[in-house]
């Protein structure tokens, strides 16, 4: 059996395992799970983090680490109405959960969609989760209860 440190120092490098263990996502979303470009966004995130977190404590980066470690974020390229909510909120979670005290800026060119769009989706997929009652969320932020 996993102790609840070990589960959190797995998920902190792979953000998809977290969004499907505990945020439930593929019997909770509508579609089954995420989409490929949502999938696809949490596993390149899941590579950077990893390559990061490996040259912070000075282990040895293979090929791939070395492609992510110079790299500042991710950009990804989305229409209209095909999940950036979902998968911003599932990050932002994913992050505090796996990072705590760290902060997280949220900009958008409206307040409306910053209320209306990313908070709602973080209430959404913090309800019934399993790390809902880890949270506190309040209508411009959210935090883990233990870092208050």
């Amino acid at each position: 059996m996993l102790t609840i440190e070990e589960i959190v120092r797995n998920w902190s490098c792979n953000p998809l395992q977290f969004a499907e263990e505990a945020l439930l996502i593929k019997s909770r979303s509508r579609l089954g799970g995420p989409t490929n470009q949502q999938k696809e966004g949490l596993i390149e995130l899941g590579k950077l983090i990893t390559a990061k977190l490996k040259q912070r404590d000075k282990l040895t980066l293979n090929n791939e680490d070395l492609k992510y470690v110079n790299k500042i974020g991710l950009s990804i390229m989305s229409g209209q109405g095909v999940g950036k909510g979902s998968f911003l909120s599932w990050i932002m979670i994913w992050f505090l959960c796996c990072f705590p005290y760290s902060r997280i800026l949220c900009t958008a060119p409206t307040g409306h969609q910053l209320k209306d769009n990313l908070w709602s989706e973080i209430y959404k997929w913090l309800k019934g989760s399993l790390v809902e009652d880890l949270f506190v969320v309040q209508s411009d932020k959210i935090f883990l209860k233990q870092a208050e």
